[in-house]
């Protein structure tokens, strides 16, 4: 639909002649007619076949709507207060609230902005992997999809952890590895079902799970107000403000506003994305802030206890000063569904992640593959069984890991959107920042700058192994590459190449004056699928001159 919109857009409207055609009936030198080209291609999009590979999803099957999109973007970057306790005892209570209400701007708000242009121009699942690659081509294309996807994955194997470590504070049995391992292994594999039944049932579940997660907030924001001792919000940390602890701090703050980004994968399977990605991301920001700064002040200054008590898990400790055991156990529980929010948000993301790099021929071709359900089922295993190997480790270190792939994976993200802005200035993006270049760059600069500072506070092992992971990366391109060419593993081999294609009115013929008359459609071709510039066909009169003879949706 949008190649007949397109072509009915740009078309030369002159005195219409006696012998005048419609151009859906024109052929090409194989004697293939316009329409009977996109009946071939749409019989090739359908996601809801089993074992289908599809590289883009009709509008009448996209299944997320507004306010799952919200739910699932706030998933992806927060899901309640749950994990931000460790940021306070680290910087103290003034840092932390200074923080929160700054991070949004310097951060998140040029994130989502970024996330939003570009998933609406690149509305597939391979999300910032295509941003990417159209940018500086399909090895930068790879590395970011792989440094993207072992980041989330680590961010995912998170949620089982914070999870126990709020299960640990109240029942402590479940400190043992004999307790904490088997609980572990059934939140993965609820969650992977979960995944596998569709996005559809992910987004509804996750509307409730918000609801829940944040209900004991609420109660616990009206029992604290009126024992608001408000001298407590500017406390530093126990020893002073020397003791400010920078790289904790730092990384946590930064974990609990990262990956925007994720939610571009969703882009492919969003009714009107154009629209409804731009407004999911500012309800989610909101969202977000609110869930973070309420809680945080009222439970600071609300409770008596010393700064440096606040470590991963003390709202509960909160719940029990300020409503007793109920509230306490209405937190943890919270915690508990909050964190399986979480959880089938970022699985749901790097899952569909995967396919689309299979789907632009990184990977091999059964990651493609769809369920009957219409979810990629080889993608959601790979996704799990790298979480429930991770999930073992420590939460601190995991955090340190992920946040320094995360930061070169984003570096390279906000290269590819300046690059684009300049070297495809007429891409068709529904949604697009109102700044030029320079603009772009100013608005980028601080996160940038941020970035650069917190890799900088990594320490010795997080390089070495990080450095290793991205070393691996690279051999994973160049083995995926022989493979291709040497081997029977099937890889898909069309990369979708988005030009420019209005949403306009659809005109469903055009009239030329004489066979010399143009109408230029910008699409690639197979011949030269990586041009910066989209090749110009010449449509002319029935059996006078060709039709382009490749066309690449």
């Amino acid at each position: 639909l949008q190649f007949l919109y397109f072509i009915g857009k740009c078309h030369s409207r002159k005195s219409m002649p006696s012998d005048s055609w419609k151009w859906s009936d024109a052929e090409n030198s194989e004697g293939v007619t316009i329409r009977q080209f996109l009946k071939q291609q749409e019989s090739n999009v359908n996601p809801g076949t089993p074992g289908s590979i599809s590289s883009s999803v009709s509008h009448s099957s996209r299944r997320l709507s507004l306010v799952p999109l919200v739910v699932l973007v706030y998933y992806g970057v927060s899901g309640g207060p749950f994990g931000v306790e460790a940021a306070v005892g680290a910087g103290g209570s003034l840092l932390s609230l200074i923080a929160f209400l700054v991070l949004p701007f310097v951060w998140a708000v040029p994130e989502a902005m970024v996330t939003a242009e570009l998933s609406t121009a690149y509305p597939e699942a391979a999300g910032f992997v295509a941003w990417v690659e159209s940018a500086f081509g399909p090895f930068a294309g790879f590395m970011e999809g792989y440094m993207s996807w072992i980041s989330g994955v680590t961010d995912n194997s998170l949620y089982p952890v914070l999870f126990m470590e709020y299960v640990s504070a109240s029942y402590p049995v479940f400190d043992d590895p004999n307790y904490k391992i088997p609980l572990v292994l059934l939140l993965v594999v609820i969650n992977v079902y979960l995944n596998y039944r569709g996005l559809e049932i992910v987004g509804n579940i996750a509307i409730f799970i918000c609801l829940f997660s944040l209900a004991p907030f609420i109660v616990m924001v009206a029992l604290g107000l009126p024992r608001m001792d408000f001298s407590r919000l500017v406390l530093p940390p126990t020893g002073g403000w020397s003791a400010v602890d920078y790289p904790t701090f730092l990384n946590i703050m930064f974990w609990n506003f990262n990956y925007w980004d994720s939610a571009a994968s969703f882009a492919g399977d969003t009714v009107d994305p154009g629209v409804t990605f731009p407004r999911a991301m500012v309800w989610a920001l909101l969202l977000v802030v609110a869930a973070y700064v309420i809680p945080i002040m009222v439970g600071i200054g609300a409770t008596r206890g010393p700064i440096s008590d606040w470590q991963d898990g003390y709202f509960t400790v909160v719940g029990q000063e300020l409503g007793g055991y109920y509230l306490m156990s209405w937190i943890l529980t919270a915690a508990a569904v909050s964190n399986m929010g979480m959880f089938q948000a970022e699985l749901s993301s790097d899952s569909y992640q995967v396919m689309g790099m299979a789907q632009r021929g990184m990977l091999p071709s059964f990651f493609a593959t769809r369920s009957r359900y219409g979810t990629p089922t080889s993608a959601i295993l790979l996704s799990a069984s790298g979480i429930i190997f991770l999930s073992l480790f420590d939460f601190h270190s995991i955090i340190e890991m992920l946040n320094f792939l995360y930061c070169v994976a984003q570096l390279l993200e906000f290269a590819s959107f300046l690059k684009l802005r300049w070297s495809k200035p007429y891409l068709h993006r529904p949604f697009q920042i109102p700044f030029g270049i320079f603009g772009c760059f100013l608005l980028l600069f601080p996160a940038s700058v941020l970035i650069v500072c917190l890799m900088a506070l990594a320490s010795t092992v997080t390089l070495l192994v990080c450095g290793t992971m991205i070393v691996f990366g690279v051999f994973l391109y160049f083995l995926f590459g022989l493979l291709k060419k040497h081997t029977s593993i099937d890889f898909c081999h069309d990369r979708t190449e988005y030009s420019v294609v209005p949403e306009v009115s659809p005109l469903l013929s055009v009239d030329l004056n004489t066979p010399h008359t143009h109408v230029y459609t910008r699409c690639s071709t197979s011949s030269n699928p990586s041009s910066s510039h989209p090749d110009m066909y010449l449509i002319g009169k029935r059996g006078r001159s060709p039709v382009c003879d490749h066309l690449v949706l």
